[in-house]
């Protein structure tokens, strides 16, 4: 039997519905499948996501009960799951690690993956993000063990967007130089949009070692219900209106305003135009209504719900449109968000941003929303035609999911992909 670790560092793993359906789930269903692989689930996890400061206890008990549920969640013989706690990093933007952190994060996390290794000696190692292919990266230059770069992001380009690097600082130069190696040094590399894969030609010249997995769906847990769209609807008091859902958080506060400039159009557009938005964290809503009450947004014309994961499936029922706005940034291009995936598969046609080159040419080509910016298109044109062909958009969502983004696509890719690392010497 061959094992195959599957790592992630400084992402509180036991509360994140990216890595429960992004991760979790496709490998559930190929272990499921694969009896002959054994997977390893290993979250190195800095002791400070154990709890959330200033509501320490009740945290601790919320996460503890969210990880044994994980765990009992888990019914393949074959697949094992750790959180283990490490000491460094302690916040939450040091996922974005500047020069002085990495040898830091190293000697904290370094030592516990190789012990598991030693115990377990896996064939491959698939890492999640640049932290922890750092550490995959150091392993096969150790001890000769192939990884599987899951990039997710353009680490060094969100780290820019996060304020916590500056364009050719020496932070900055420092992964922009550990991104080549480990790009240079992986096995294979997983990349979530055709535009992602052209950035990391730039740096490869070959296409060979590069897979498409997208952002997926699971077409289970998201789907239209006409029955509980109208019970959500009317327990949030929205029976009669026309709903627009922003789900997720917002990249910048510029996106925060771009949506709410928007969303006044669609005022002048159909008076009946409500703005729900689902917001995991509690931190958010103050900036967002400080945001709201600026651009003079009546407080009856939109609502913002704390949902727990969970509670996303039905929320999203409530909608009519699904809006992803962002602005032009450094790695707006090479995005096709979950909440893409999860509006489409929920019925609802999508508006984007031209600037969202992953998800946008799907859009266009499926016939499934409309691809518009705000600040240039001043005319409702496109609005129109989505309002006028609105039917039609709603059954294409269809299509783009079980062709595209669904669950069942991402594991068909991602075994394959298996396959090839675990059978080639």
């Amino acid at each position: 039997m061959k094992t195959v670790f599957i790592l992630t560092a400084i992402e509180r793993a036991f509360y994140s519905a990216t890595i429960e359906y992004q991760l979790l789930a496709p490998l559930l269903k190929i272990a499921s499948k694969r009896k002959e692989i054994r997977f390893i689930f290993l979250a190195l996890i800095p002791i400070t996501f154990y709890f959330i400061k200033g509501d320490i206890k009740r945290s601790f008990f919320l996460f503890r009960q969210r990880r044994k549920k994980i765990k009992n969640n888990l019914k393949q013989r074959n697949f094992s799951l750790f959180f283990i706690p490490v000491l460094f990093p302690l916040k939450h933007r040091s996922f974005y690690l500047r020069i002085f952190e990495v040898p830091l994060y190293i000697l904290s996390n370094l030592p516990l993956l190789m012990l598991f290794q030693a115990v377990f000696r896996p064939s491959l190692i698939h890492a999640r993000g640049y932290p922890a292919n750092l550490l995959a990266l150091i392993i096969k230059k150790l001890q000769g063990i192939r990884f599987l770069f899951d990039m997710r992001d353009v680490y060094t380009k969100k780290g820019i967007e996060g304020g916590i690097f500056c364009e050719n600082d020496i932070s900055f130069r420092l992964w922009h130089s550990l991104e080549k190696r480990m790009v240079f040094g992986a096995d294979a590399i997983i990349v979530t949009s055709l535009p992602f894969k052209n950035y990391v030609l730039n740096i490869l010249d070959t296409d060979k070692k590069i897979w498409i997995i997208p952002n997926s769906v699971n077409r289970k847990k998201f789907f239209p219900d006409e029955k509980i769209r109208t019970a959500v609807r009317k327990k949030l008091g929205i029976e009669n209106r026309f709903v627009l859902i922003h789900s997720g958080t917002f990249s910048t506060k510029e996106d925060i305003r771009l949506a709410a400039r928007y969303f006044k159009r669609w005022k002048t557009i159909k008076e009946e135009s409500f703005f729900l938005l689902l917001i995991a964290n509690r931190k958010n809503v103050k900036r967002l209504t400080e945001v709201f009450l600026k651009e003079n947004l009546a407080l009856l014309d939109y609502r913002i719900v704390n949902p727990e994961p969970e509670e996303v499936p039905n929320l999203l029922k409530a909608g009519d449109i699904g809006l992803h706005l962002e602005s032009k940034s450094l790695a707006t291009e090479y995005c096709i968000a979950i909440k893409d995936g999860e509006y489409l598969s929920t019925g609802l046609p999508v508006v984007c941003t031209p600037y969202l080159e992953g998800i946008g040419p799907l859009i266009k080509k499926y016939d499934c929303g409309i691809v518009t910016d705000p600040d240039k298109d001043i005319n409702d044109v496109k609005e129109e035609y989505l309002l006028k062909n609105f039917e039609r958009l709603r059954n294409n969502t269809e299509h783009i999911v079980e062709e595209v983004l669904s669950l069942e696509k991402a594991v068909m890719k991602l075994e394959k992909c298996y396959e090839k690392l675990l059978l080639s010497k």
